[in-house]
């Protein structure tokens, strides 16, 4: 899922465990955004030219407006980034998911 305004998310994808009644293994996802829009109706992409909108201290990189501070080939570890809050709401629909 995608929203209009959304520029910092993060995402984390996880096998889940075997099962022999399944020809392919099976993934759960999850995904968290830095905001959410009021409005989610919103679209994330516009008809025309790509990054003819890009607006300053934007860049474009594969086709896409790139933030030139946020653009960074750092990684952080999930453990100091996540609240103990949303590991457990994560782990509560894994859960319920597989239940």
């Amino acid at each position: 899922m995608v929203w209009e305004n959304s520029s910092k998310i993060g995402c984390a994808r996880n096998q889940c465990k075997d099962n022999a009644d399944l020809p392919q293994p099976e993934y759960v996802v999850a995904c968290l955004y830095d905001r959410l829009d009021k409005d989610p109706r919103g679209r994330p992409y516009k008809k025309g030219s790509t990054c003819s909108e890009c607006p300053a201290g934007f860049e474009c990189i594969e086709n896409q407006c790139i933030s030139i501070l946020m653009h960074s080939p750092d990684v952080t570890s999930i453990s100091s980034r996540l609240s103990t809050f949303v590991l457990i709401n994560l782990a509560l629909v894994f859960t319920l998911l597989h239940a």
